[in-house]
């Protein structure tokens, strides 16, 4: 079993201009190169809007050229992104950048020789991004997507975490016959760590919690040594 990990993520500019007028926008945003989508049917249009003349379509780990953000910022089923345009193939167009994964993970885990998915994508909340573990996160086992629910960390293990299941970084790897899934969080004060392990079934178990520094709850500051 392959299993490829896709994230979709949101960027993070501090300013630029739209497809029309200048904006500010806080959109995570996506270097020229190689990426894969992380949805299915993502539209391909012939300008950075929606109601555009429809190009082409791509499925769910098509692999794209993005060419450039072109900084039309627009906000989907609340997520903030900016349109891209992309090459697939011979076909040049604009995708939103909410269907791009920031990175792709592709594994094995049974070695079955079909590809195995871990995609993720970042979203843009406040003043900062981040990536929901449940929304964010889109993990493929054998063609099957896998819930992402546990990452939300609602085991006794993480009782006390006030994070729920917010992120800035993550990282997949492969050891033996299990995925190691580390999801980061930090501040200026603080810095959190947890990990999980997904076994080829897809099951997923926390396995450790490291939290540092000074954070508040909302309702007093806790420090972590």
């Amino acid at each position: 079993m392959k299993i490829t990990v896709l994230f979709l993520l949101s960027f993070l500019t501090i300013c630029c201009q739209s497809y029309k007028e200048e904006v500010f926008h806080h959109s995570w945003e996506f270097e020229p190169g190689y990426y894969y989508t992380m949805s299915e049917n993502v539209n391909i249009y012939s300008t950075p809007r929606i109601d555009s003349k429809l190009v082409d379509s791509l499925k769910l780990h098509d692999k794209i050229y993005v060419i450039e953000d072109v900084h039309n910022e627009q906000e989907i089923n609340g997520t903030t992104s900016c349109w891209y345009k992309i090459k697939y193939n011979n076909t040049k167009g604009f995708i939103w950048g909410g269907n791009i994964a920031v990175e792709t993970f592709i594994f094995d885990i049974d070695k079955n020789n079909i590809n195995d998915y871990f995609q993720y994508r970042i979203s843009w909340v406040g003043s900062n991004y981040h990536f929901d573990a449940k929304n964010d996160v889109l993990i493929y086992i054998n063609g099957n997507n896998i819930s992402t629910d546990y990452l939300k960390r609602n085991d006794e293990i993480f009782k006390d975490e006030i994070f729920k299941y917010s992120y800035d970084r993550c990282t997949f790897e492969l050891s033996e016959n299990r995925a190691i899934i580390n999801l980061n969080h930090g501040g200026p004060n603080y810095f959190a760590k947890y990990t999980f392990e997904m076994d080829r079934d897809g099951i997923i178990t926390p396995t450790n919690i490291i939290i540092k520094g000074e954070i508040f709850d909302g309702k007093e500051w806790k420090i972590y040594e």
